[in-house]
């Protein structure tokens, strides 16, 4: 397997390409730069036809947008995980800003959802207190931080 850095350019998220039994892609970008995508895919004698699977990381247009490119191109198949399938099916105006300019997203649908192993459930708490649950996180956190650094933790509820 072989993995190769393809995309990133402008507003378009980082775009991975990942040559194996099945050429995949990690986000497609906005699409605004499909034609720089395609030449960069073809450093691999590979062209947007290649392209049988893209996983997208999140549904936001930086690395959704150019899924519709590709399914055109290829009619490869699309995943993403389960909590943001729905999003991508559904398309929406609005699911992000791109540099302050609010891009449509088209419908698409959606062949694989990802799901948190072993259950195909949604990510839980598992009955841990959240306090218990942030405080086991936050060193593995602090690792990957630079110096000075901040990390932002959401909750759906107060700490009690």
């Amino acid at each position: 397997m072989q993995v190769h850095q393809i995309g990133g350019l402008g507003f378009d998220s980082n775009i991975y390409l990942i040559i194996d039994e099945v050429i995949t892609l990690i986000d497609a970008g906005t699409g605004m730069n499909f034609e720089t995508v395609k030449r960069n895919l073809s450093k691999f004698n590979l062209t947007a036809n290649d392209v049988k699977l893209i996983i997208n990381t999140h549904c936001h247009y930086d690395h959704v947008g150019g899924d519709r490119d590709f399914i055109e191109a290829s009619g490869c198949k699309v995943a993403i995980h389960e909590l943001e399938a729905e999003l991508l099916r559904k398309g929406d105006r609005v699911i992000t800003l791109v540099g302050g300019d609010a891009r449509k997203l088209p419908a698409l649908e959606v062949d694989a959802v990802a799901t948190d192993p072993p259950f195909g459930r949604q990510a839980s708490t598992a009955g841990v207190q959240l306090r218990d649950l942030y405080e086991q996180a936050l060193p593995s956190i602090a690792s990957v931080l630079r110096r000075k650094g901040y990390a932002c933790i959401t909750s759906p509820r107060e700490l009690e």
